[in-house]
């Protein structure tokens, strides 16, 4: 919070509202740390030299003023110069011979109660953003998901999604916690990672679950139709959605779990051509893509979304949407494009709220109908503009028509699926292409039969693995990619380090034994 030790922090780099170099800061900060108890700790002062450490401060300042002023960055140019010709006049003061060492020691002294108020600050201000009301809230939150997951079908390979967080984020009904697969040990369609497969989070991103800030996917609100195809076969939600009956497992609250009978494999056949018609899907309408997935997967013109007319009505409050909701066997689903909105609120038919239009928020959104035939969203924010309003009915029958498809040739086996490790076995009568929905990375290496291959990808994501007819093993393993040279540049520093000591401890002895004689 105090804007030089920021700058600092960031080794003077710009500070922005959305600053992720905090955390790659912290290894430069020992450096920092080493450098300042060298120049203002150390007893032995006689190998500093007050003209050196004014011409390397001058020189450091003039560098960041030329780089800044030509990559434009005026705005933090008289901060940045400013502050490194501060540290300098301090760096060469305490330099000076004629400075004694108790007002080192001072100076020294007040630099750490500096320190110590500004971190002080930092945590006052944090920890009401960032921390739950109280423990007990996360450990019954934790025993929850414990049982949950516990009681969902074990032996299996399918995904789950929820919409229900342990803690919403600084907006109504979001959240940053989309890690619960990795906490609690299922396979789901969130996760938060600074290094994530852009090829997946990009592929969801264009079918309604936005991928914020290229670290994680907005996965908190079911399309039945995307999760079909990826394989998720449990929705726990805490509404309900119609034409779905909840699955035979009790929850210690109000959450519900659908099991959905849509759901396709986590690897199952395509046509042949699938990866040659791939090239037609573009970054349109979310739905419109969705259908385009299907129809490609299936070999036919698949419209499980169907285009919804609304009506809409503007007032001083926002505007609201409203639309017939009375086919059965369908869902309803919606999405707004909404230019420069502040403080943008939907109110989804009186079911839930949420933020919208803005970090961590939603873009396709279910409509619950709650049994209406007539459903309505209400959007109020306090500025903005609405581009584009898109709404659309999911055909269920169609839904089942094409996954029906899709598994009417369940003839690929999961023989294991662990962390790293792909084994499928498949017996098809003559030659065919087996999609497997694990995002597409170049450290897998694809085997059939012991042969590697170099798999096609559906929307540039997904494996397409051909296969011979007869029997077919799949073997597919992940490697981490410069694993073994890292850890080979880390021994061999380690071992520089040791012997550097080793060298040092030995010259140190041998000069204390002549000093001796």
């Amino acid at each position: 919070h105090f804007r030089p030790l920021i700058n600092l922090y960031l080794l003077l780099h710009e500070n922005t509202a959305f600053v992720y170099g905090y955390r790659y800061s912290d290894v430069a900060s020992f450096l920092l740390c080493m450098i300042a108890a060298e120049l203002i700790l150390s007893s032995d002062t006689n190998g500093l030299r007050p003209v050196a450490a004014a011409v390397a401060g001058s020189i450091l300042a003039t560098l960041v003023l030329s780089s800044n002023l030509i990559s434009g960055n005026t705005d933090i140019t008289a901060f940045s110069v400013g502050l490194i010709l501060l540290i300098t006049a301090a760096a060469t003061l305490m330099a000076a011979k004629k400075v004694r060492k108790d007002l080192r020691k001072t100076f020294a002294g007040i630099l750490v109660v500096v320190c110590l108020l500004e971190t002080a600050l930092n945590t006052y201000s944090v920890m009401p953003l960032y921390s739950l009301s109280n423990a007990s809230r996360y450990q019954e939150y934790s025993e929850k998901m414990s049982s949950l997951i516990a009681s969902l079908p074990q032996g299996e390979h399918y995904r789950v999604t929820s919409n229900t967080f342990r803690e919403n984020n600084l907006f109504p009904y979001l959240t940053c916690c989309y890690n619960d697969p990795l906490a609690y040990g299922y396979m789901g369609l969130s996760s938060y990672s600074s290094a994530q497969s852009d090829r997946a989070g990009t592929f969801l991103d264009r079918a309604g679950y936005p991928y914020s800030a290229s670290t994680m996917n907005i996965v908190n609100s079911s399309n039945v139709a995307m999760d079909s195809l990826l394989g998720v076969k449990y929705i726990v939600t805490d509404y309900d959605i119609t034409g779905f009956a909840p699955a035979d497992i009790t929850l210690q609250d109000d959450r519900i779990v659908y099991e959905n009978h849509y759901a396709a494999d986590i690897a199952f056949f395509v046509p042949d051509d699938a990866a040659n018609v791939t090239g037609s899907i573009g970054e349109q309408d979310h739905f419109e893509y969705i259908n385009a997935l299907w129809s490609n997967l299936t070999g036919t013109d698949a419209k499980v979304f169907v285009p919804a007319e609304i009506e809409t009505e503007e007032g001083e409050e926002g505007i609201s949407y409203r639309l017939d909701t009375s086919v059965k066997n369908s869902l309803y689903y919606g999405y707004l494009r909404i230019e420069d909105g502040q403080n943008v609120m939907l109110d989804v038919n009186d079911t839930y709220e949420t933020a919208y239009s803005n970090w961590v928020a939603p873009s396709v959104f279910l409509i619950p109908e709650n049994g209406q035939e007539q459903s309505e969203v209400r959007l109020t924010c306090d500025s903005g503009k609405v581009t584009k309003a898109v709404f659309a009915r999911l055909d269920l029958k169609e839904l089942e028509r094409v996954s029906n498809l899709i598994a009417k040739e369940r003839k690929i086996s999961v023989m294991n699926m662990e962390d790293g490790h792909i084994s499928l076995m498949c017996s098809p009568s003559k030659a065919k292409c087996v999609m497997v929905t694990v995002p597409y990375d170049e450290q897998w290496e694809v085997k059939v039969n012991g042969k590697k291959i170099e798999p096609e990808l559906f929307a540039d994501t997904f494996f397409l693995i051909p296969v011979d007819g007869g029997q077919n093993v799949i073997t597919m393993d992940y490697t981490v990619k410069y694993l073994d040279l890292s850890l080979a540049v880390s021994i061999a520093a380690l071992v520089i380090v040791i012997a550097m000591e080793v060298v040092l401890n030995i010259r140190q002895n041998k000069e204390k034994k002549s000093e001796q004689k």
